[in-house]
């Protein structure tokens, strides 16, 4: 996994995630990051449980781990 490619899911989290209730387009967006990074978590060490992964691919990307949360909770229940 490239640095470069880490350092664009941020910003694209951070601009989506606060207008995701107020655009289609924004909550399609944080779909499909929040997607990219469970993909991320994935590829790091197999030996790790599932949440430690997902919590280090959090931390790797700069995506709060309450708001990345709050949206999956969100898009369950819809």
């Amino acid at each position: 996994m490239e640095q470069n490619e880490n350092t664009d899911i941020r910003p694209m989290w951070s601009v989506s995630y606060p207008k995701r209730k107020e655009s289609a387009t924004f909550h399609a967006l944080c779909l499909i990051v929040s997607d990219i990074i469970k993909d991320r978590a994935e590829l790091i060490s197999p030996d790790r449980n599932s949440g430690d992964k997902l919590h280090q691919a959090l931390n790797t990307l700069g995506v709060q781990e309450e708001e990345f949360y709050q949206f999956q909770k969100e898009s369950n229940e819809t």
